[in-house]
């Protein structure tokens, strides 16, 4: 995953949603379908199975 993509990632803080930013919100969307899920918890464990974090 290109390192842009990986930024979104980073903006979520956990426990917590992306708020109501919609650019956030459009680069979590298109994260999550590049990851093949649908939250971010799917997506931040997909995220670390795939080295992308951590």
């Amino acid at each position: 995953m290109p390192c842009p993509a990986r930024r979104p990632m980073r903006c979520v803080p956990p426990g917590r949603d992306a708020g109501a930013k919609a650019t956030v919100k459009t680069h979590l969307t298109h994260l999550y379908a590049k990851l093949g899920v649908n939250d971010r918890a799917a997506a931040v464990a997909v995220a670390y199975d795939r080295g992308i974090l951590g």
